[in-house]
């Protein structure tokens, strides 16, 4: 099942995975975010963006790991995500999650903000087919 609830694809969808930068990695003091791999599903009227994150937290005290530490532009047009990540990522651990997008049906590039305070760094993805 998808994050946002649904669980199948439009006739004639292949969801398929797009390509990572080689660098997709975000170190805010102690809190590291890895961009480990992503893929497109198609929806009803849209697509599906949903990219696999790993947060390492350093730190001896325990981290946010939720959707608001992420968006994502396309075509100038910011996203948030709507994949309802709101873990707390205990200190000294390591934890994967998905963090989903909804996307234009043709969207070529977008950029990943990855958030935290007033700091942001950006990761580029090609949405395009493996």
């Amino acid at each position: 099942m998808s994050p946002t609830g649904a669980n199948s694809e439009p006739s004639g969808f292949t969801p398929y995975t797009i390509d990572i930068p080689r660098v997709a990695e975000v170190a805010y003091r102690e809190l590291i975010y890895s961009v480990v791999s992503g893929n497109v599903h198609a929806r009803e009227t849209t697509n599906e963006l949903r990219i696999r994150i790993r947060a390492l937290n350093n730190s001896s005290t325990p981290a946010n790991f939720w959707d608001r530490s992420f968006r994502l532009t396309i075509d100038g047009a910011d996203i948030v995500p709507t994949s309802d990540l709101n873990e707390v990522l205990d200190g000294h651990s390591l934890r994967y999650g998905v963090v989903a997008f909804p996307i234009p049906r043709r969207a070529g590039k977008a950029i990943l903000h990855i958030l935290d305070g007033t700091a942001t760094s950006d990761v580029p993805l090609d949405l395009a087919p493996t």
